[in-house]
């Protein structure tokens, strides 16, 4: 009984502590230090990108709010990513058992949102997110590196792991859709200088040096697009490379374009026997098509 008693009164005391912990943090937050330490931390570990924070509050009990969070490219000081009215609940059990930040969070980001957990430890960090309603044609520096216009809702599912102190991603692993969409082609394709789709599926894995593209599928009102492949990052997404293949399924609509009766039988009768296969080579901004016994009638179409 005696023993009881006594863990009653030290459960007691743990609580006391505690909870006076948390009246002070809220009386007494120091919101410079808070919103430093992660600018330093993130400037210091990715030497590309720089990280500012705007207005941080604690919330009683765990809970911080920031206006917003910025990632630079640290060269050219341009947005790439803003998050607005970002919220996280860090864990603090966790990290007086471990020494490791683990928290949860959520945000506002280009018209949607975007969720997940984060887990911070001396050698690794490890992020899982969720965004639903992001606007692709907000993100200014997405649409600067690829010098094309872009649109869609963008939904994802992603977890990123990054290795310590290199800063280099170990693995990376999701998949995205984006509904209706565009996207602007520089050079034509069978006369079209730009691609709307209803939706565009797919999953993604790889790492710093490699992304892989699986079991990928836009579809359109003028055909459905199966395809895969790989990009290689380079230091921008501009200079980065692909190595992509897949098959074309054109629908009536598309058909219905072309220039003739005669061009459009031709193209019906020959997809009978040759699939519309095509490979993309070269830099993410000037990439080059090949169609194989598709080219002629493509740069046929494209001159017209």
């Amino acid at each position: 009984m005696k023993l009881a008693m006594k863990a009653v009164k030290y459960f007691g005391y743990l609580v006391y502590c505690l909870l006076t912990l948390i009246v002070l943090l809220w009386l007494l937050f120091p919101a410079t230090y808070v919103k430093e330490w992660p600018e330093r931390y993130i400037n210091a570990r990715f030497p590309d990108i720089q990280l500012v924070l705007g207005e941080i509050a604690y919330t009683f009990p765990s809970q911080l709010a920031c206006q917003q969070a910025v990632i630079l490219d640290r060269v050219k000081q341009r947005e790439i990513v803003k998050l607005q009215n970002l919220r996280s609940n860090i864990h603090i059990l966790d990290f007086f058992k471990k020494g490791d930040v683990s928290l949860d969070y959520d945000a506002e980001l280009y018209d949607g949102t975007v969720q997940g957990t984060g887990l911070f430890t001396r050698d690794s960090i490890h992020i899982d997110a969720r965004s639903h309603g992001v606007m692709v044609e907000q993100m200014d520096w997405f649409r600067n590196e690829l010098h094309r216009n872009i649109r869609g809702s963008v939904r994802a599912d992603m977890a990123i792991d990054v290795g310590l102190p290199a800063g280099q991603v170990r693995s990376l692993v999701g998949n995205l859709t984006v509904t209706q969409g565009s996207v602007e082609l520089k050079t034509p394709v069978f006369g079209l200088s730009n691609i709307v789709y209803d939706s565009l599926y797919c999953a993604v894995k790889g790492a710093a040096n490699r992304i892989q593209m699986e079991s990928c599928l836009l579809q359109a009102d003028m055909f459905d697009v199966h395809f895969g492949g790989e990009i290689w990052p380079n230091t921008t997404l501009s200079r980065s490379t692909l190595n992509v293949k897949g098959t074309v399924s054109p629908k009536e609509d598309f058909i219905s374009t072309l220039q003739s009766p005669m061009v459009q039988h031709l193209f019906r009768k020959k997809l009978q026997h040759v699939p519309l296969r095509f490979f993309v080579s070269g830099s993410v901004t000037k990439p080059h098509l090949s169609m194989g016994e598709y080219s002629l009638l493509n740069e046929t179409l494209n001159s017209n």
